[in-house]
């Protein structure tokens, strides 16, 4: 029996080493979550691992002309994640920040237009890095410059976006030459405009007129100067041996130079009956018509009471030599409640 104790024991007496150091404090806990959790809480601390840094600004640095409703955009070196800190501010205005699909970029979108003639600066951070840019924005036109002066975009020059896959096949229609727009009388004191947009067109002899049939006559919009506004209005768009089709809600948008004589930033959008388009599809929404992947909404010219979404945009608008006023017969007068001009700059609202 006392042979069975002692071999018992004999365990525990190897585990202390056969010596007697009294009550041994067992050895601390290894921590391994002890940073685990150290940006999951509501700390400021920065995530470690987020390593990437700011390789770009858009608008860049002293950067001039800015449109007022710039997209501001900050380029990353690697890809973050949601989590991850980043900001976009821009001085004395207000706007939301997205981080890109792929992370690696974030754009700042503001609220409203900024200000004309305006210096902002850029406050960019990503993880640890941080970048500071400044831009001014686009000074007002002398709206007394642009009063009887015609703007031309040449219709190749239009790059379409809408529908998603036939941007060919919008631009290849028609015997189009460019796009007119010409603004007779202009009020300084609301900044409405008097004027008149249509096509030009080769009148069978070689030579380039405007489409008189095509001619709308609208009140456009200068109290965001340098920006113009024309329309939401229908036209007849002339597809070519003579067939024409019509075009809802179309508006052309544009930013004016200081100097009055060209645009920049020309955008265009409207609403196209499908139907009366060669080979005549039967509907924005059929099948066929499914091939350009278009954006069909509702509206009253077609006969489906669907209409293919356009749009497109173009890089800059010239002085025109054409006349859609005195080539076209009109007075230069719409439903404008006030036609008349002064003397002197606009600088806007």
């Amino acid at each position: 029996m006392r042979l069975w104790f002692f071999l018992s024991l004999a365990p525990f007496v190897a585990c202390s080493g056969g010596t007697d150091e009294g009550t041994k404090t067992p050895p601390a806990e290894s921590d391994a979550d002890a940073d685990a959790d150290a940006d999951a809480d509501t700390d400021a601390d920065t995530d470690v691992d987020c390593t990437a840094t700011i390789t770009g600004v858009t608008p860049g640095p002293a950067d001039t002309d800015v449109p007022l409703d710039v997209e501001v955009r900050v380029d990353f070196s690697e890809a973050i994640l949601e989590t991850d800190p980043y900001s976009i501010t821009v001085s004395g205005a207000s706007g939301t920040t997205t981080l890109a699909a792929d992370g690696l970029s974030a754009s700042w979108i503001g609220d409203a237009l900024l200000s004309a003639d305006t210096s902002y600066t850029v406050e960019a951070a990503v993880c640890l890095d941080s970048q500071q840019s400044s831009f001014t924005t686009a000074a007002v036109v002398d709206l007394n410059a642009l009063e009887g002066v015609t703007f031309e975009v040449p219709w190749g020059d239009l790059n379409f976006t809408q529908p998603a896959n036939g941007g060919d096949l919008i631009a290849a229609l028609g015997d189009i030459d460019a796009i007119l727009l010409q603004m007779s009388n202009i009020d300084l004191t609301t900044f409405e405009v008097d004027a008149a947009a249509t096509f030009s067109i080769d009148d069978g002899t070689g030579t380039i007129v405007p489409a008189c049939g095509s001619v709308v006559q609208e009140v456009g919009d200068f109290s965001q100067n340098p920006y113009f506004s024309f329309g939401p209005q229908t036209v007849t768009f002339p597809i070519g041996g003579g067939i024409y089709t019509d075009v809802e809600a179309l508006e052309l948008r544009a930013q004016f130079d200081t100097s009055g004589t060209f645009a920049t930033n020309i955008q265009m959008e409207g609403l196209i009956a499908v139907e009366e388009l060669p080979p005549f599809y039967a509907d924005c929404n059929s099948p066929l018509m499914a091939l350009f992947l278009p954006t069909c909404l509702p509206c009253t010219v077609s006969t489906t009471g669907s209409c293919m979404l356009i749009e497109a945009d173009a890089p800059m608008a010239n002085i025109s030599t054409l006349d859609i006023i005195a080539d076209c017969g009109l007075d230069g007068t719409t439903t404008s409640t006030s036609t008349s001009t002064s003397t002197g700059t606009s600088t806007g609202p």
